[in-house]
């Protein structure tokens, strides 16, 4: 029995000696152009909404932490959660089409089949993908399943980074 870093170690060789170097880095640039909007949604969505909401006049006087400042607003934690649910909700589904095609790029040559499908740029296999599949059973395929991963880590993910600066006096404009 092989310890798993010895394994680890001659697949990576097994590849860089059949594909070169490149093919250590397949599917980079298609979860390079995936994470920048996710992550970009992800802060807009969350920061937008809290925004509403404390416009809106729905924030609590004062704030988490020990000393209360008279006029001061704050969200929260369930607020903060409900925000951060659907930061991760919106941000998942704009970008999943660009997760899916980098998860093919990276597991098309285990699959043998006609090279005419083969995904050759992230552009390409969004039409790809989409002319074959569709929307529903291509492009989207496995979204219900992710959201019960991305929904509630970003929902927790920012009730917890905004608590935190909270009891730490952080004070921000939103």
């Amino acid at each position: 029995h092989r310890r798993p870093v010895m394994v680890m170690a001659s697949v990576l060789a097994q590849l860089a000696r059949k594909e070169g170097i490149p093919g250590l880095y397949k599917g980079v640039l298609p979860t390079l152009l995936g994470i920048f909007p996710y992550a970009g949604l992800k802060f807009f969505v969350y920061q937008y909404l809290k925004g509403v909401y404390m416009e809106g006049g729905r924030a609590k006087e004062g704030t988490t932490g020990e000393e209360k400042v008279e006029g001061e607003r704050f969200v929260s934690t369930p607020m903060k959660l409900v925000f951060g649910a659907s930061a991760g909700l919106v941000a998942q589904t704009i970008t999943y089409p660009l997760d899916v095609v980098r998860r093919r790029m990276q597991v098309q040559d285990l699959a043998s089949g006609d090279p005419s499908g083969k995904i050759r740029s992230s552009l390409q296999g969004l039409g790809l993908i989409y002319r074959t599949l569709g929307v529903r059973k291509g492009l989207y395929a496995g979204l219900s399943l992710n959201y019960l991963k991305v929904v509630p880590s970003t929902a927790i993910g920012f009730a917890v980074y905004d608590t935190a600066k909270e009891y730490l006096g952080h004070r921000t404009s939103i």
